[in-house]
This record gives structure tokens, sequence and C-alpha cells, in this order.
């Protein structure tokens, strides 16, 4: 199963610079900001909500390699539309959500999972980008 590591927390008020907030209020908003910022394809906003337990992932590794995984994940992650099927609990407060992203005729579901971070703010730790080979086509 391939899995893609994508960061994710939430909380407080953590911010990075000129009042720009990081991560998300709660683990769906997260999600939802995550998946906006790859559809517009705004790799720093991308880098505000995609975290582990321990901040912004942006924090955590190279730039040069933030901005490699933020391409591909826009690649394989690009839709015209989604919609959050189901959620759940995962293991140390991690909460799963099956979401059904489209793009054209396309249709394919695949698991986001969202962490609490630093100052009680959400992330978007990781994704199954498995299932999403056939978004990241020419088109």
């Amino acid at each position: 199963m391939m899995m893609l590591v994508v960061a994710a927390a939430c909380g407080g008020r953590q911010s990075v610079g000129a009042g720009v907030s990081v991560g998300a209020v709660g683990p769906r908003e997260a999600v939802e900001a995550f998946l906006a910022t790859v559809r517009s394809k705004d790799i720093q906003a991308m880098s505000l909500v995609w975290g582990t337990s321990s901040g912004p992932v942006r924090e955590q590794i190279d730039r040069n390699e933030l901005e490699k995984r933020e391409l591909l994940l826009v690649c394989y992650l690009k839709h015209d539309s989604f919609r959050v099927v189901d959620d759940s609990r995962g293991e140390t407060g991690r909460v799963l959500y099956k979401v059904e992203l489209q793009q054209g005729r396309l249709k394919r579901t695949t698991t986001f999972k969202a962490v609490k971070g630093p100052d009680e703010r959400w992330f978007m730790e990781d994704v199954d980008i498995s299932v999403m080979q056939d978004f990241c086509t020419g088109r």
C-alpha cells in the first residue's frame, strides 16, 4: 500500500510570521483546507496544513524536498470536486476520513489522516495515494 506521509496538527494560535496561521481548528477542516490548496496548486498554503503531531511539515524537512513532495501530491490529488464519505477514529487520537475525489469522469475514494499538533491545531498528516495513480496523468 503506497502511503505518503502528510502532516497534521490543530490548536491555538500557532503562526508563521505576519499573522499567518498554521494547521486548522479541527481535523475535518485540516483535510478540507489541504484539498483546497491542492486544487489551487498553492504549495505555500499547503505547507501550512500538512504536518505531524510535531507541527507543520515545512518546519521538519528541507524546503527542496518539501516542494517535490507537494508537487507530487498536487498531481495525484488533483480534482474537480471532493466529498467526505466517512470518518472514524484512528490510533493515538488521529481521525481518518474516507474522501471521494472526482476528476472529470474519474472518481476515486481514498483515506486521509488528520492529527492534532502543537497549540491544539490540526494537520493533514497522511493520505493513501495508491488508488489515485490514474489522476496523475495528462489531462
